[in-house]
This record gives C-alpha cells, sequence and structure tokens, in this order.
C-alpha cells in the first residue's frame, strides 16, 4: 500500500516546493517512538507523508471517520519581512487558522523560513522579529507550533540545527495528532462491534470500519498491527459461520447462502483487490469473494513483513475451512465450480510464494507447499473425472461432459486477466488448458503428481509420496501402461507392510497382481499371488481364488521350473535330527515343522531337503535350534520362533495441544520429531533377491506329501555314504512345473563318520585284569561301520606269556545272530605269568573276514601284589624282612613262605609260625621275618630267593601258584656301634628348661672290622628343643676301636623329648690331614656331610647300629623363674 499520511501546506508555494525535496528526503531517516494510550506497548515507526496544497474544502470534520484519506496535519510556510508580514501574511495567517478552528483542527505549525542575515544589513529591524511577530499573535498558548528554519538551503552547522529542530517537532506533532484520530476511530469501532448483536448491524460495514484501521497501520508501516486486524475479522466471521451451522443464523449472513457464479479463485497479483472491495462496499459479495479478498490482504501483509513462509502455511487451513463453510451454508455453486476454485487458489498462492522465497526456505516449508501441490492434484484428478478426461483410449468426453467444461471455463475469467503484462500462464489459463483435452489434461495432472511426489519425498514424507504414487498406478493403468504403474504399486505395498498397516498392504498386492497378469508377466505374478495366498487378513474367497490359479499355472507349465520363495505361504517353524551323529551307510533322520498359510490343501509330487558340508561346531548352550532366514530384500519378511527385532522406542510422553478454531478441529502433537521420525528411504527399500537354488543331488526326498492349512509335520530320510559334517540348507517342494524354496539358517547338523572295529576286554569279577591266575573276562566286539555276518568265526592271537580262550579251550569265536551294528559279547578266559612289576603289557590280535585288517588290542594286566625286602639290625643280629603288599580288593591266600641262601656260612632263622596262611589284599599287608646268622665274620654279599604259594577265588582252575621272588643283600654287617646319653649338670637330678646339660657320644668299633679307620659325627638336632653351643660335627679318631666325644647342650623347652640324633659317616682319604691343619691353623673344624661333591659317604643299611635313636629324656620348668633360659 502506497498510501501516506496527508499533510497540507500553505503560504509561501515556491518556498515551500524549493524545500519539499529536501523535507521528504529527511523526515524517515530517524525513528520516532509511538507511545499509544490504555498501556499498548510503544511501537518504533519511520514517519512518512505527502504534502498536499491546502484546500479550506479537504477539511476534514468531526462527523468523518476515515483515517486514510483525511489530512491529518496543516503547515504554514513563510519567508517574509516585517512590512509583509503587517500587509498580507498576517491576514493569510489569521483566515487560515480561523478556517482550522472552525473544523476543529488543532493539528498545525507555522514554519518561518529566514534567509541569509548579510542582506539586511541595512534593515533597521532583523528578520528574526518576524517569528517573534508571529509567536505573539498565533502562539501565545502554543509556542511549540511556531519553527524557524534558519538558511535551509546551506550547509552548515547553524542550518542543520534549525532542520533537526524542525523535523523533530514535525515528527512529535504527527503521532500527537495520529494519536488523537487513532483513539476517536477505535472508540468508535470498539462501540461499534459492541452492537453486533443487535438488529440491523451488517457485517461488511464493521468490516470496512476496521479495514479502515488496518489501513491506517499499513501506512505507517506497523505490518504487524495491521495483520492483527485482519486476523480478529477472520476470527470473527468464523465465529459467525459457527453459530450459522448451529442453527442461529442472523440477517445480514443470508446474503452468502446465494448461489455462488463466479470461481476464478485467488488473486495475489495485487496488494488490494479493489473489485472485490468494491463489492463489499455495495454488500453484493458473495462468501467465496470475501474469503479470497481477506485472505488476499493477509497475504499482502505477510509478504511485506517479509515472512513469505507462513503464506503456505496458512493457504491449507484456509482452503479447508473455506471449503467446509460453503458446505455449511449451503451456498449453491455449479458442481466442480469449488474443486476450481480451489486449484486455482492452490497455484496462486504457490507462484507467489516461489516469488518471494529463497531456495533457503523451500526446505523447510516444502511440507505445506507438497501439501498445495497434493491438493491441486487431487481437484484437477476429480475435474478430469467429472469431464470425461480419464486417460481411457477408448471413452471419450460426452456433450453434457463438454458442455460442464465450457462452463467451468466460462467462470474462470477475471479483470485481472485483462490488464495483465507477464507472459507466464495464469492459474485460469492452466485450468482451461488443463480442461480441453485428455492428452492436455494427462500432462497436467502428471506434472503435478510428480511436484508433489517429489516434495514429499524431498523432506522424507515418503508415506504421502507412496499415496500419490498409488494414485499414479491406477492412472497408468487406465491409460493401458501397466508397466508404469507396477513400481508405484510394489513401492506402496512395501511401505504399507513396513509400516504395518496391513490391510493396505495387502490391497496393493491385489492391485499389484492385476497389473503384473496384464503386463503378462507370470513369474512377478505369481509370487505376488503366493503373497495374497498367504495374508490372514484378505477374505477366504480371495485367497482360494488365487490358489487355484497357482495351481492351475502349475499344472500348465509342468514342463518347466518356476522358482518361487517358500515364505510366507509356507513357513518353516522347526527342524531337528534325531541323530547327530550317524555310522557311514546309516539313515538319517530329519524332522520337519511346517506351518502352512493357504486355506486349502495343497499336493507337493516332492518334497527335498538339501545339506551341504559343514565344519563340526559344537552346540551352544543357548539351545537354539532353528532361526530362519529373513529374505534379504523380499516383499516380506516371515516370522521368526522367538526372535523379536529390535524396535526405535516410542516416547513415553507425547505432547499435543487441540486446535478448534473455525469449523475443523485437530489434535497436534508438538513432539513430532521424536514420534515420528523416519529414517527409510526409496534407496533403503530391500529390493528382492535373486533365488539361488543349491545342489539337491544328495538331498532327503519325500514324495507324494499332502499339505494341509495350520502345522504339518514331514519326516525325512536318506542312507548316507559319505562321512563329514552336514547341515541342512534348502527346503525344496515341488509342485507341477513350481519350485518353492526356502533357505534355511540352522544350529541342526549331522555327523557321518567311518567307525573302525572296536574290542574290548573287561574282568567278569572286579576293575582290572590280573596276571598270574586264570580270570574269566568279556571280550565286547563293537563292529564300528562293518557289518558281522552271522556264523563267521573269529581268531584270537596273543603275544607271548598270553593266553585268551574259549570255554571250550580254544581260541577261535563264532559270530551270533544279532541286530544290525550291534555289539557282540563273549565269554573268555585270560592268563598272564606273573611278573615282579606293579603291571605287564601283551597284545591280543583278533582276525575276522569280515574286517579288513586284523584288530589289535592292546592289553594291561596288574600284578595282584608285589614284593619288597628290608634288613633289619638289633645290636649285633641281623633280620630280613618280605613284605607283599596287595593291588586288588579280592583277597590272596599265602602259605608255605621259605627264604633260601646259597651262603653255607648263613643260616636262615625263620621267625613267622609254621603252617600258618595269610591273606594279602589292597588293605592288608603281609610280612615274613627271617633271622640272618653269619657264622663267619667275612660274609658280606648274599642271594636270597623267596618262595611263597597263592591262590585266589577268583582263579578259574583253583589251584596253588607259586611265587618266586629274588634278591641280593650287601654290606650288612655291624661295623660301628653309636650310643647317645645326656645328663643334668652337677648334682642335678632332672633336666630344667635353660639349665646345661652333658652330652656324651660314645662311638665303639666292632671286632670284624679291619683297620681302625677315623669316622665324621654329625649332630641333627632340633633348634627348638636343644641349644649345642659347641660345634655339632667333627673327626673322630678310633684308638682301641672306641671313643667318646662330650658336649654341653641347654634343653629350651619343656616335655619329653628325643636325645639328639647322631649320625656318622665315612670320611674319604685326605680329609684327616686337612682336618689336623684346619686344627692347627685355629680355623673352624666343623664338617658338614651334606655338602654338595664332600669328601664324605654314608654307611650302607645295617653297618652302623644307633643304640640311642628312641632313647627319651623329660625336661622341666625352670624351678627359679618358670621361664626358659637360652
Amino acid at each position: 500500500m502506497e498510501t501516506k499520511p496527508i499533510v497540507t501546506c500553505h503560504g509561501d508555494q515556491s518556498l515551500f516546493s524549493s524545500l519539499h525535496p529536501l523535507l521528504l528526503h529527511w523526515l524517515p531517516q530517524e525513528a520516532t517512538e509511538w507511545r499509544r494510550s490504555y498501556s499498548r506497548a510503544p511501537k518504533t515507526v519511520y514517519l512518512e507523508a505527502s504534502f498536499v496544497p491546502y484546500d479550506e474544502d479537504i477539511l476534514p470534520t468531526d462527523t468523518d471517520k476515515t483515517l486514510v484519506s483525511r489530512p491529518y496535519f496543516h503547515i504554514f510556510w513563510t519567508s517574509c519581512d516585517l512590512d509583509a508580514y503587517k500587509q498580507s501574511i498576517r491576514e493569510e495567517l489569521m483566515e487560515w487558522t480561523t478556517a482550522l478552528k472552525k473544523k476543529n483542527i488543532p493539528d498545525w505549525l507555522i514554519v518561518v523560513v529566514a534567509m541569509d542575515e548579510s542582506k539586511l544589513k541595512s534593515k533597521l529591524l532583523p528578520r528574526s522579529s518576524v517569528f517573534d511577530k508571529i509567536k505573539s499573535d498565533f502562539c501565545t498558548k502554543q509556542p511549540e507550533r511556531c519553527v524557524v528554519v534558519t538558511e535551509p538551503l546551506k550547509q552548515d552547522q547553524k542550518t542543520n540545527e534549525s532542520w533537526q529542530v524542525l523535523l523533530q517537532r514535525l515528527r512529535t506533532l504527527l503521532l500527537q495528532a495520529f494519536n488523537k484520530h487513532l483513539g476517536k476511530y477505535e472508540d468508535g469501532m470498539r462501540s461499534l462491534r459492541e452492537k453486533r448483536n443487535e438488529q440491523g448491524w451488517k457485517f461488511n460495514s464493521f468490516f470496512l470500519v476496521q479495514e479502515e484501521l488496518a489501513f491506517m497501520f499499513e501506512m505507517l508501516g506497523l505490518f504487524e498491527d495491521a495483520l492483527i486486524q485482519y486476523d480478529e475479522l477472520d476470527a470473527l466471521f468464523t465465529q459467525y459461520i459457527l453459530f450459522f451451522a448451529a442453527g442461529n443464523p442472523v440477517n445480514w449472513m443470508m446474503k452468502y447462502t446465494a448461489e455462488c457464479t463466479k470461481w476464478s479463485g485467488l488473486s495475489l497479483r495485487k496488494p488490494i483487490n479493489r473489485d472485490i472491495r468494491d463489492l463489499i462496499k455495495d454488500n453484493k459479495d458473495s462468501l467465496v469473494d470475501f474469503r479470497s479478498y481477506l485472505f488476499s490482504r493477509q497475504c499482502a501483509l505477510l509478504f511485506l513483513l517479509n515472512k513469505p513462509l507462513e503464506v503456505p502455511k496458512r493457504a491449507m487451513e484456509f482452503l479447508h475451512n473455506t471449503v467446509q463453510e460453503i458446505r455449511k451454508l449451503k451456498v449453491k455453486m455449479p458442481v466442480g465450480t469449488i474443486d476450481c476454485w480451489v486449484f486455482l487458489s492452490c497455484l496462486e498462492i504457490l507462484n507467489k510464494y516461489q516469488q518471494f522465497s529463497g531456495s533457503d526456505h523451500l526446505k523447510s516449508h516444502s511440507l505445506y507447499t507438497a501439501s498445495l501441490w497434493d491438493y491441486a492434484r487431487r481437484k484437477l484428478k476429480y475435474l478430469g473425472e467429472l469431464c470425461g478426461l480419464r486417460p481411457e483410449p477408448d471413452i471419450e468426453p460426452t456433450s453434457d461432459q463438454l458442455t460442464l467444461v465450457l462452463d467451468l471455463i466460462a467462470g474462470l475469467a477475471t479483470k485481472d486477466d485483462e490488464d495483465r503484462e507477464d507472459t507466464h500462464k495464469r492459474p485460469p489459463e492452466k485450468l482451461g488448458e488443463a480442461l480441453s483435452s485428455k492428452e492436455a489434461f494427462t500432462k497436467t495432472y502428471l506434472e503435478l503428481s510428480e511436484l508433489a511426489m517429489g516434495t514429499f519425498k524431498h523432506i522424507s514424507r515418503f508415506r504421502s509420496a507412496r499415496l500419490i504414487g498409488k494414485d499414479l498406478a491406477d492412472f497408468y493403468i487406465l491409460q493401458g501402461e501397466p508397466e508404469k504403474a507396477e513400481n508405484f504399486l510394489m513401492d506402496a505395498m512395501k511401505s504399507f507392510h513396513q509400516e504395518g498397516w496391513h490391510h493396505l498392504a495387502d490391497d496393493m498386492k491385489l492391485e499389484l497382481a492385476k497389473c503384473q497378469k496384464m503386463l503378462g508377466n507370470r513369474l512377478k505374478y505369481l509370487k505376488t499371488a503366493c503373497q495374497v495366498v498367504s495374508s490372514p487378513t484378505l477374505p477366504e474367497d480371495v485367497r482360494q481364488t488365487f490358489q487355484m490359479e497357482i495351481m492351475g499355472i502349475a499344472k500348465e507349465c509342468s514342463g518347466s521350473n518356476y522358482l518361487l520363495k517358500a515364505s510366507p505361504m509356507i513357513v518353516v517353524e522347526d527342524l531337528i535330527v534325531r541323530e547327530h551323529s550317524v555310522i557311514c551307510d546309516q539313515t538319517v533322520y530329519i524332522d520337519v515343522f511346517l506351518q502352512c498359510n493357504i486355506p486349502e490343501a495343497i499336493h507337493c509330487d516332492t518334497v527335498s531337503l538339501s545339506i551341504h558340508p559343514h565344519a563340526f561346531i559344537k552346540q551352544t548352550v543357548s539351545g537354539k535350534k532353528l532361526l530362519c532366514k529373513a529374505d534379504s530384500g523380499g516383499m516380506l519378511k516371515e516370522q521368526v520362533p522367538n526372535f523379536n527385532p529390535i524396535k526405535k522406542p516410542v516416547p513415553s510422553h507425547i505432547e499435543v495441544k487441540a486446535h478448534t478454531e473455525s469449523s475443523s478441529s485437530a489434535i497436534v502433537c508438538v513432539n513430532t520429531q521424536d514420534l515420528l521420525r523416519r529414517t527409510d528411504s526409496t534407496k533403503n527399500y530391500r529390493r528382492e533377491s535373486q533365488q539361488v537354488k543349491e545342489d539337491f543331488s544328495e538331498a532327503l526326498v519325500l514324495e507324494g506329501v499332502e499339505l494341509t492349512p495350520g502345522k504339518n509335520v514331514l519326516n525325512l530320510s536318506k542312507q548316507v555314504c559319505n562321512t563329514g559334517g552336514y547341515k541342512p540348507s534348502q527346503l525344496l517342494l515341488r509342485t507341477g512345473g513350481l519350485d518353492f524354496l526356502k533357505s534355511l539358517e540352522t544350529e541342526e547338523y549331522f555327523c557321518v563318520f567311518h567307525e573302525h572295529p572296536v574290542c574290548v576286554l573287561k574282568p567278569a569279577i572286579g576293575d582290572y585284569l590280573l596276571s598270574g591266575i586264570t580270570q574269566q573276562a568279556f571280550l565286547t566286539i563293537s563292529p564300528g561301520s562293518f557289518r558281522l555276518v552271522p556264523g563267521e568265526t573269529i581268531k584270537l592271537d596273543t603275544s607271548q606269556g598270553l593266553s585268551v580262550t574259549t570255554e571250550k579251550g580254544d581260541n577261535m569265536l563264532v559270530i551270533k545272530e544279532t541286530e544290525e551294528g550291534q555289539d557282540q559279547e563273549f565269554k573268555v578266559q585270560v592268563f598272564l605269568e606273573r611278573e615282579n612289576s606293579m603291571t605287564s603289557e601283551a597284545q591280543m590280535i583278533m582276525m575276522c573276514n569280515s574286517f579288513p585288517l586284523p584288530v589289535k588290542i592292546n592289553l594291561t594286566l596288574n600284578s595282584p601284589f608285589w614284593v619288597t625286602h628290608k634288613i633289619l639290625t638289633a645290636g649285633d643280629r641281623k633280620y630280613i624282612q618280605i613284605s607283599l603288599d596287595g593291588s586288588t580288593t579280592e583277597k590272596f591266600l599265602l602259605a608255605g613262605p621259605v627264604l633260601r641262601c646259597e651262603n653255607p656260612d648263613v643260616e636262615m632263622l625263620p621267625m613267622n609260625k609254621n603252617g600258618q596262611e595269610l591273606s594279602v589284599s589292597r588293605h592288608q599287608t603281609v610280612s615274613y621275618l627271617w633271622q640272618l646268622k653269619c657264622n663267619s665274620a667275612d660274609v658280606d654279599h648274599l642271594k636270597l630267593v623267596f618262595c611263597v604259594g597263592y591262590s585266589s577265588p577268583l582263579d578259574l582252575r583253583e589251584k596253588t601258584h607259586k611265587l618266586t621272588y629274588a634278591c641280593a643283600i650287601t654290606d650288612f654287617q655291624t661295623l660301628y656301634t653309636v650310643r647317645v646319653d645326656v645328663k643334668p649338670e652337677g648334682k642335678m637330678k632332672d633336666f630344667e628348661v635353660g639349665r646345661g646339660a652333658v652330652m656324651t657320644i660314645r662311638i665303639s668299633q666292632s671286632q670284624g672290622c679291619g683297620e681302625q679307620t677315623p669316622v665324621i659325627y654329625k649332630i641333627e638336632n632340633k633348634p627348638d628343643v636343644w641349644k649345642i653351643p659347641d660345634k655339632s660335627s667333627g673327626l673322630v679318631k678310633m684308638p682301641d676301636r672306641q671313643n667318646k666325644i662330650t658336649l654341653n647342650v641347654v634343653p629350651l623347652r619343656p616335655g619329653l623329648f628325643h636325645v639328639p640324633k647322631v649320625t656318622v659317616f665315612r670320611p674319604t682319604k685326605g680329609v684327616w690331614e686337612k682336618s689336623e691343619n684346619n686344627r692347627k691353623s685355629g680355623s673352624s673344624s666343623d664338617i658338614s656331610p651334606d655338602q654338595e661333591n664332600g669328601p664324605y659317604h654314608g654307611f650302607s643299611r645295617g653297618q652302623v647300629y644307633y643304640a640311642s635313636n628312641g632313647k627319651q629324656v623329660k625336661v622341666c620348668q625352670d624351678s627359679t623363674n618358670g621361664g626358659n633360659k637360652s
């Protein structure tokens, strides 16, 4: 709107003309704060004005209610001397002010322009006295109404300051004038609104009054306030329509129910549509006219506010509400005219929006533009069906339809089309061209559909895009181009299924099947038909019809094989391998559990389950046996038992707010970005993968299978010949020329292995085979992968010393009649000569014609007991002990022990009772004792042979066997005797803790010993019992074959203790000389016989008799202080 506040100018017109450009330029340069009444928020405005010559006829009166066209302010311009002022100017000013007062106009200003003062030096009075005279004559009470401008055309500081005073005074007075008039106007408008329920009140009149206020705000640059006025009018009008629809009509609304004869659509070419506004003034406007004008004004202000994005956002609500209001008021409009108006309005809004919005804003508000494109598309589609322009090649529009087209086009013309300047097609022209022919309609409809669908995809609104694609598919099918419709139907079906709209997805399947049937693509049709048959939401008769068609095609193409996916028509729920380990040439059994989603039973010629080699992996502890492989890229995803796909959780809190404006209601979710976030895209839709049929040459096959609706169990079996690990891979169901294939991912497996024959020999009684007795045992033969022929013989060969015979006494076994693969068991007798060792190893070889190679068996037999011997000494007497330790729980009886010696100088005197029988077992040891009586001292080596008879209840022959044990003993004669004695010191009788004691070591040499050689002694002491201050080891000479060592010891704690143990050793050569040298030099003479590689050797068992090994002494507590002394 280019209107500006009007300011009249009177006085020196030539002076004002010279200053007019400067005034127009400088007035709006600075912002002014406008403070309004009623505590309204202040506004910042940039004032402009339209300066017109003064005319008394244009002065408004108090009854004039206009705001835009009235003069708001009046200025008198003068630049004269005092004489001229007195002669003419004063009288002119008087007339001007008198005229303003008559009209009750207080808004005026007198501007005195002072010229160059250098020209006035000859004058008696300066020119400034005119300003003072005017102030005293006209501005006595209002001095601010007069202002002086000095040299306005010069560029100096004084001139600039005077200009600023003038501009500031003019802005202030202008705003005061606006305030006064607006206050009165708003009071009148408010009073008029309050009378809206009175008889005779008209909305059109009130509309023009409030619109005048909106014009005023727009004229001042307050576009937001102007928009508020129109929004209030919109709300008020909507309220009256709701009252009318509720049965409370008002008289002034009856005109809006009259028949509408124009449907030219919305026009946004001009800010103000004067033609419609004139109709509103004359009260001749229709509902469509009024709504179109009101929305066009709102759009114009939104564009002025630089908010073009709000226009398409408001447009959809405006269009829908207007259509609803037409229906509620029951406005009579010819058929199709509402659709024309909506179509034209959508295109007009979109064209205007695209002119004002940049590329940055297109994406943020593409949702609203996409909805407008789609709305226009749907209206055009309806018009095409109404006018017979559907793309059916064999159908032409009727005469009535052609007449309708002419009538619709006739109502599109507007006066805007007569004075248009641009060359672009206007929406009426585009609609007229689209309705002119089928080709033009098809072109326009496809263009709008592409724009709407592309915009929806651009903002990731794929659901809406798929719906448009569905309409396009129907359009192409009518046009006879089903190949273009197939992809749209496929995308719509996938989208509906992924979103969980199963009923809509099933409808798309039916449409897709129809389209593919028209294309003659039998394979695709079969795939879609299978989906239809398995759908639980479709009617039973529809599913049966498609199943009959599938079976008919199967019979027709029995010579060729169409490969189809089994799921979801046939779902594999579980698969169980009965035996996971199968011997070669045996039969493997696999049970397959199917869920058949079919309305009627079908007959399968063959059902095959392929197997493929697989490395053996132990089954996990999860226990899951089968997971059906998802059809990668398939149309549908099969249900997997115990498998829940991860879904994004829906927010637990959904914030909503209600809208009840106009005649519609809605719930708006304010956190849709969390609830409805989309992650899919056209490139993310899975494409249907190609079926790859594996090798079924080694498959498990079942012929002539009848599959019924619901659950079915198939028992497949096959004799396997090749070894290795196998897993079920694919299930193939063949009926006629159709192959239904299902790929499986399962943890079920089976292993085929070649098992060698195994022989096991176990005793009939007991846990072990024993040597030395004839024992009954069981020989178990596992044939493995081989078959034993009944009546065939098995020969048993054994190693030396081992005997394995049958009850008949031979080594030939005869195979018995048993089931195939069952173990054979035979009773045999086993004997192996006993050896004096814990175990004995032997070998048995089994030879049979059924086995390609002899079967070797390694046997381990335990000895029932083992024998040990030991030399015992008691002074000069010698004894030998023979001990027998058992290894079995069964008892063996021993009798008649004999110990023989080859040396005639040695007598063996038995110490056991004669004729005594003893039993030996794992829990009981038997010992025999003989005294060795040597008649010569030179005997140092003896060979002994021990014999005893033994018998056992495990022995099948029940006879006594002879045990012989040979051993040899050396260096058993006693050479030295060691005695240790400990006594308390002094006259004390008892040992006390901490008090010293005397330890005496006596070492004597036997008479039978040859030369007198020294020995080394060592005291093995417990440091917590005895403290030995003296040396604990040393070298001892043996003069007169005996010697005595005396040491001091200290008991450390009370109790009964053994005397310190003393051990003697035999020194090597040179030790004596070294000991003497150490003694002479004063170094330590302690010698440790335990040091590694030391020059000492221990005596053999029996050569040294320690007479005091069992001697003990009692140590008492200290009687003086009860403590220990160290």
